[in-house]
C-alpha cells in the first residue's frame, strides 16, 4: 500500500469512527438517549476499523507507526482507542507508540489516552485521568486514577491541560464536546 493510499484509508476509517460518535451525539442531545441501532452501527463501525487497522499492521508492521505523519498517528490513535473489544491490539499498539513519544509531538497525548483506556479495560486505575464513566445519576465521573496528588504532574509531563480544566469538558453538552473535540 502507498503511503498516500494509507492516508486515504486512515482517513475514511477515521471519518467513520467520527460520523458514527456524531450521530450517537447527537440523538443524545436531541432525544437525551441513543437507539440500539445507533449503537450497533457504533459497535459495527469499531469492529471494521479494528479489523481493517490490524489487517495494515500485518502488512506494513511496526514502520506504520514509526513513519507515520501526525494525522495518521492520529487516526491510528483514534481507531485503537474505540477498539475496547480487542485489549490486546490496544496493548500492542501502545507499545508501539511509546518509542514516538519523544519524536512527535501529538504521539505523548495519545500514549497517554491509550494507557488510560488499556488500563481501565483492565479493571486497574488509570494514570492520567482521561477516562470517564457515569455515577448511579448519570453525572460523569473519572474512572478510578492511581496516585491522583500526582495526577497534574502526570498529565504536565505528557502535554495535557490541568485535570481540572479537562473535566469541564465532560459537564458540556453531547454537541459542545464534539465541537472541542474537532478543535482538537
Amino acid at each position: 500500500m502507498t503511503s498516500r493510499h494509507l492516508a486515504k484509508v486512515l482517513r475514511q476509517m477515521m471519518r467513520s469512527d467520527q460520523t458514527v460518535r456524531l450521530n450517537v451525539s447527537t440523538a443524545l442531545a436531541r432525544d437525551g438517549r441513543v437507539s440500539k441501532k445507533l449503537v450497533d452501527a457504533m459497535v459495527s463501525t469499531d469492529g471494521e476499523n479494528t479489523k481493517r487497522l490490524k489487517g495494515i499492521f500485518r502488512g506494513q508492521g511496526q514502520s506504520l507507526i514509526r513513519q507515520a505523519t501526525e494525522s495518521e498517528l492520529r487516526a491510528i490513535w483514534l481507531i485503537t482507542q474505540h477498539a475496547d473489544h480487542d485489549v490486546k491490539f490496544q496493548k500492542l499498539v501502545l507499545r508501539l507508540i511509546k518509542p514516538l513519544i519523544r519524536d512527535k509531538s501529538k504521539a505523548k497525548e495519545h500514549y497517554a489516552y491509550l494507557q488510560d483506556r488499556v488500563l481501565v479495560n483492565e479493571g486497574k486505575p488509570q494514570l492520567f485521568g482521561t477516562q470517564f464513566t457515569q455515577d448511579k445519576h448519570g453525572k460523569p465521573i473519572p474512572h478510578k486514577i492511581r496516585d491522583p496528588q500526582y495526577l497534574d504532574a502526570r498529565r504536565r509531563e505528557f502535554g495535557l491541560q490541568p485535570f481540572a480544566e479537562y473535566e469541564k469538558f465532560f459537564h458540556l453538552t453531547p454537541i459542545q464536546q464534539l465541537e472541542e473535540f474537532e478543535k482538537n
